[in-house]
């Protein structure tokens, strides 16, 4: 068997199964491309709303009653006392309905609250457990890289909650039954963009502004995450506060357990944004050629990538560290790489590092308070580090989605005025790097895109990607498709996909449903 993350579920199957697609919420199994023809399973698509999302809804609260009938809550206040030394006087209750307004409850992840006898509340971060959830072994990762990241920014001013401890699920000594996290509870509601006014959004887009600021100062050698081994090095009573950087394992496109071993195979860590894209290219090929992503349109999603591939260079080459670096010189350990003290005296940042960059800013990752000063930044779990001209390009919050999502190539109007407050505290290069970074947005969002759930999304970001970069430019996805088959008949790993595809099954993916919800990533 090939390395994959999951096996198909079906008895007596050993193939590995299909990534995102093949992962069914309603009937909690992982399904092989073969298995998940309707003929084998008999779910309504997603595509069929009527019909699947009550279902969803219904398997979503079986699994967190499920879930919440393996906590043993005693050994959770155990912890809890063991780590503050003061009196735990309630536990709970965890959210079934998912919809408490100011809870910190994001996708994937339930809050318990923790209320100590003096009144100061904690929460534990639970991961849900479903068939959309990483395999056990890729959470228990996930979840040491977020207790790492979150004590790298706690002696930083970018409102990230306290983190004090963690349980693994693999553990065998972990006697609260499943992964979590202890964090502190933020006060604050949600940040709502479209509900605030002019003068409120500006002021949120200063204190943005002013934790950008703060992210500049802390340079690293490598791209990658921040690793779990660096927690020791930050407890190190000097200055300089070396850190490990480690390979990417958040997504389901990034990360591979060993067939054999069973050990968990990370992207990276990279020496250039153009090497991180190149690996991540590769993989997503190797993984369309194995059957286990983009299954029923591998054609497109092949042709697409490979494209990327082509243009890889020339989108990020200039916004990427060492942009002729060499291929194949990844480490296969996590590399170690320096994040020092601030120079308070300068706000000059290095393009030739790299600096933390959170992962998914599209507003509700902030807390406000009722006049609008931020009291929170919360779900650092897929933060990376990145290249300097991508980590400090606009939050997804500040960007015109239509735009984007349309092939509009120039700033918004939002991002021009986060650019200039930007400016205005002395950070003109800060300030370049959002004014300049949509190319670089569209590249991210397109490269592992589900293009099946939104395909005139795909078609939007793909045009203004080709315009940005005058290739292409002028043409249609038909015609482009026709092009590029003409393009890379002699690839060797398209041919050997094309042998594998009946002719019929290469039509275009979108021709069947294309409807407006935009697509999260493969």
């Amino acid at each position: 068997m090939s390395d994959s993350l999951w096996s198909c579920d079906t008895d007596g199957c050993q193939k590995p199964g299909v990534r995102v697609l093949g992962d069914c919420i309603v009937c909690d199994r992982h399904l092989c491309s073969k298995h998940l023809q309707p003929e084998f399973h008999k779910c309504p698509p997603w595509e069929d709303s009527v019909a699947y999302v009550p279902l969803e809804e219904i398997a979503r609260k079986e699994q967190l009653i499920k879930l919440r009938s393996k906590i043993n809550i005693p050994a959770l206040a155990l912890h809890a006392f063991t780590l503050r030394k003061k009196a735990v006087r309630a536990i709970g209750p965890l959210d079934i309905d998912h919809n408490e307004p100011n809870s910190m409850t994001r996708a994937r992840h339930y809050h318990i609250p923790i209320h100590f006898a003096d009144g100061v509340i904690w929460l534990a971060r639970i991961q849900e457990q479903h068939a959309n959830a990483p395999p056990p072994a890729v959470r228990d990762l996930i979840l040491q890289n977020q207790y790492a990241t979150l004590r790298f920014l706690e002696e930083l001013d970018v409102h990230a909650p306290g983190v004090f401890g963690y349980g693994l699920e693999q553990d065998t000594e972990n006697r609260v039954g499943v992964g979590y996290l202890l964090l502190e509870k933020l006060p604050g509601t949600v940040f709502n963009w479209s509900s605030a006014t002019p003068r409120q959004r500006k002021k949120v887009m200063d204190q943005v502004a002013d934790v950008y600021i703060e992210l500049s100062k802390y340079p690293f050698d490598k791209l990658g995450v921040v690793d779990p081994r660096s927690v020791a090095l930050l407890d190190r009573p000097n200055n300089s506060r070396p850190l490990v950087v480690g390979g990417i394992f958040s997504g389901p496109l990034t990360t591979d357990i060993r067939s054999r071993t069973k050990e968990v195979r990370p992207l990276g860590p990279f020496n250039s944004l153009d090497e991180y894209y190149e690996h991540y290219i590769t993989r997503i090929h190797g993984l369309i050629s194995a059957d286990q992503c983009y299954a029923h349109y591998a054609v497109d999603a092949f042709l697409a990538h490979l494209f990327f591939e082509e243009i890889r260079s020339l989108v990020v080459g200039a916004n990427s560290k060492g942009g002729d670096a060499a291929a194949g010189s990844i480490p296969a350990a996590a590399a170690s790489s320096s994040s020092s003290q601030p120079d308070k005296n300068t706000t000059q940042v290095d393009p030739q590092k790299f600096y933390l960059k959170h992962w998914d800013d599209r507003g509700d990752h902030i807390l406000v308070d009722e006049h609008f000063n931020i009291t929170g930044i919360i779900d650092w779990e897929n933060a990376q580090i990145t290249s300097a001209a991508y980590a400090f390009s606009s939050p997804l919050v500040f960007l015109h989605v239509d735009e984007l999502f349309n092939g509009i190539n120039d700033p918004g109007k939002h991002e021009l005025d986060f650019a200039h407050i930007l400016e205005k505290k002395g950070n003109k290069d800060l300030a370049d790097f959002v004014r300049n970074g949509r190319t670089l947005i569209q590249f991210r969002l397109l490269v592992g895109y589900d293009f099946r759930r939104d395909f005139e999304g795909f078609l939007g970001l793909f045009e203004g990607l080709r315009k940005a970069i005058n290739v292409d430019a002028h043409l249609d996805w038909d015609d482009w498709k026709s092009a590029a088959l003409i393009r890379y008949q002699d690839k060797p790993r398209f041919k050997g996909l094309l042998s594998k595809i009946p002719p019929q099954k290469t039509s275009t993916a979108g021709a069947s449903a294309r409807p407006s919800k935009r697509a999260r990533k493969e």
